[in-house]
């Protein structure tokens, strides 16, 4: 009869457990489960990163919980237990997020800029050369350093035991590098800066992966000892599509503040072609070399050279492949 009563007694204990669990389930006031939160950066953390943001989206649907972090190797959080799908991102002032309602949709973009910078350029008007076809295409920020990671089904449990998520942050953006071989007359340069159209417009942060929508990114360009101008572009991406041309766009002006602007069908670098004719895949990290570029001389005038204000010399250059 002993062992009866207590084999209930057990019994019963184990059900108020049981029910203890679910009630905090359903209470969410009371159901903060303790998460910790590692952002592992595989030794130490790029010092470019000075915060990081985790997203959860809960499962079953509605705005995401978003939780800063001052420490860039994380932290603990405290969240309801149930299923989430999660992305964590570093914090940067030049980093957009959008389309956030949904853990399919959130991706990260930059703001919008001028295409080459009007006090550099002497210019008294927003008027600039863009290669055709390419006009109606917005002009965005290259991207500042990006390091992300997604995770598509987090299941934080009514438990009192410690809990951890690991993130693995790593930078998607592709590095681009630019370089115009034998500039003529490179000693008569005041300023340049390029342009490179056709780029992605975003990164979808649930997939890593670039978005499908274009847009014209500008790319600092400087002289080098060996008579060329070179630069390096970080991007999201490009566009795949076939019919998309890649321009890219040098924009000069000489010391007389004449000013040039030679546009480089580049889409056959960005888009190779093997053998057989088809493309190959793409390369994150590409190279866009031109072969020369060729500057006018000023012209001397009495007294020193004539100031010309915003009148552009617009030039279509084909590139040998």
């Amino acid at each position: 009869m002993v062992t009866r009563a207590r084999t209930l007694f057990i019994l019963l204990t184990a059900v108020l457990l049981i029910s203890c669990h679910k009630d905090l389930c359903l209470d969410h006031h009371h159901d903060g489960m303790q998460l910790q939160v590692q952002f592992d950066w595989a030794g130490t953390a790029p010092s470019a990163v000075s915060g990081m943001t985790l997203l959860l989206y809960p499962a079953e649907g509605g705005a995401p919980l978003r939780f800063p972090f001052a420490d860039v190797y994380g932290g603990t959080i405290s969240v309801t237990s149930g299923s989430y799908r999660a992305i964590c991102i570093n914090d940067n002032e030049l980093l957009h997020l959008q389309n956030t309602e949904s853990w399919e949709t959130v991706s990260v973009t930059t703001g919008e800029t001028d295409i080459i910078s009007r006090s550099a350029f002497a210019m008294t008007r927003a008027s600039v050369p863009r290669a055709s076809g390419t006009e109606d295409e917005r002009v965005l920020r290259e991207p500042p350093l990006l390091y992300a990671d997604t995770c598509s089904m987090l299941t934080v449990r009514a438990t009192e035991a410690e809990q951890v998520i690991r993130f693995t942050p790593q930078m998607p953006l592709g590095i681009m590098h630019v370089r115009i071989e034998n500039v003529q007359n490179l000693i008569y340069l005041q300023t340049a800066s390029g342009a490179v159209s056709g780029l992605s417009s975003s990164l979808n942060l649930s997939t890593l992966k670039p978005s499908e929508d274009h847009c014209t990114v500008p790319v600092a360009l400087r002289s080098t000892t060996d008579g060329a101008l070179e630069g390096n572009l970080r991007f999201f991406g490009h566009c795949p599509a076939d019919e998309l041309k890649h321009i890219l766009t040098v924009y000069t002006m000489l010391i007389d503040t004449s000013k040039q602007a030679n546009h480089f069908d580049v889409t056959g670098q960005l888009h190779p072609e093997d053998p057989s004719g088809e493309h190959t895949d793409q390369d994150k990290n590409p190279d866009v070399d031109v072969e020369e570029l060729d500057l006018p001389k000023p012209q001397p005038a009495e007294g020193g050279f004539d100031i010309v204000v915003d009148e552009w010399t617009v030039n279509d250059i084909g590139i040998k492949m």
